[in-house]
């Protein structure tokens, strides 16, 4: 969401210099640096090498002994890390320190937490869901390092799917080269000591790339830090953020509690990483139709931050129809006719169950949904029907 328009704008103004391909390198660190979960890989096949390898990184980058060598001897399997990662989402985030002063994690993946303003309902959803999942979970691959490597390089793509849609509807195509099938299969075949060498910056595309590219850029060891843009665009978009989120559909489902995130958005953040989490939220709240965003009549504001489960007003009657349902308000005479997706919700929390018990039971029905679009209609059903007038809190 924070990049959509920023996006669309570099499109514009390339296309209006006369540009017809952007390239980007989307991939290249995945590919061509040893991700952290390559050195639990390497202790097991290689374990003299690996111990020299990471003796001289602990030398260079600081990294705890025994915070580290407990990570290294961790034996769980994708689906036993998945399953924890459930029962620590609300574990408290580790203190902000120099990044060479913390232990790299080398799990199967990276051990997010729920923010601060998720509800105990979304969280509990969340939970299940993973829970879920690691019962018949697979790794893409047999090692963490590849399966890391492949997870990251997946996730690239389907964001490169997205700009490209943006720069596209502008007139200019979009390229990640790194993500084509055979750079993929080559990168991955390289031996991960010769993937990082301590001192060198991506020495295997530095090799590739000699001759290629100025020497200065070969050269780098390092990258941008890149949250200058995070903290200019807060500093001009926190009263608007506010004001979005104090008439948030996500609260109205009872996901998200507006106070803690009002408290989070005026607060101070040195670091970009208290508010890791606004984006995706952010995303959720703006997947709800606009005609929803209206402010709710005065009696029900008070619920959209607690409602557990709904019932009809009693002057609304349901009527089933061959694909859903349709509402009648007996006083008024209007009617509101509901898809499937609606109805199905509807009954479910008319049968008693929370939102986020509602979105499971979507996906249950419907398991192309992700679990975030299931709850954003959710979200977005709820909404309605509060703005309609149709329902009230049971």
């Amino acid at each position: 969401m924070r990049d959509s328009s920023r996006i669309a704008t570099i499109a514009q103004l390339m296309t209006g210099r006369g540009s017809r391909l952007h390239m980007m390198g989307g991939g290249g660190d995945e590919l061509f640096s040893a991700l952290p979960p390559h050195l639990h890989d390497h202790v097991r096949s290689h374990p003299l090498a690996a111990f020299t390898r990471i003796r001289t990184h602990r030398a260079s980058q600081h990294w705890p002994l025994w915070p580290l060598l407990r990570q290294l001897a961790d034996r769980r399997t994708f689906g036993q890390w998945l399953a924890a990662w459930a029962d620590s989402l609300t574990e408290p985030e580790p203190p902000p320190t120099a990044p060479g002063r913390r232990a790299p994690s080398t799990a199967w993946g990276v051990d997010l937490r729920m923010p601060s303003w998720a509800t105990p309902d979304a969280v509990r959803a969340v939970q299940s869901l993973l829970r879920e999942v690691a019962e018949a979970a697979e790794a893409l691959a047999p090692r963490r390092g590849q399966h890391a490597a492949l997870t990251c390089v997946q996730a690239g793509g389907r964001g490169v799917r997205q700009l490209d849609h943006v720069f596209s509807r502008k007139g200019l195509a979009y390229a990640a080269p790194y993500l084509d099938d055979s750079v993929l299969e080559a990168a991955l075949a390289i031996r991960v000591p010769e993937r990082s060498t301590p001192g060198r910056y991506k020495p295997v595309l530095a090799a590739a790339m000699d001759g290629i590219v100025p020497d200065s850029v070969l050269q780098q060891r390092t990258k941008g830090e890149y949250s200058v843009d995070f903290h200019i665009s807060l500093r001009h978009n926190r009263a608007a953020l506010v004001e979005l989120f104090d008439d948030s559909q996500l609260a109205r489902a009872g996901l998200i509690d507006t106070a803690a995130i009002r408290t989070n958005l005026l607060g101070v953040h040195p670091t970009p990483d208290a508010l890791r989490s606004l984006g995706p939220s952010l995303g959720s709240e703006n997947l709800a139709p606009l005609s929803c965003r209206g402010h709710p009549p005065t009696e029900h504001r008070d619920h959209r931050r607690s409602v557990v489960s709904l019932a009809l007003r009693h002057d609304v009657c349901a009527m089933d129809t061959e694909d859903g349902m349709v509402l009648l308000d007996k006083v008024t005479g209007r009617y509101w006719q509901l898809n499937g997706t609606a109805t199905l919700i509807l009954r479910t929390l008319l049968g008693g169950a929370a939102p986020p018990d509602t979105a499971c039971r979507l996906r249950e029905v419907y398991p192309q949904l992700t679990a975030e679009r299931s709850l954003s209609d959710t979200a977005a059903v709820i909404g309605a029907l509060f703005e309609a007038r149709l329902v009230v809190p049971a």
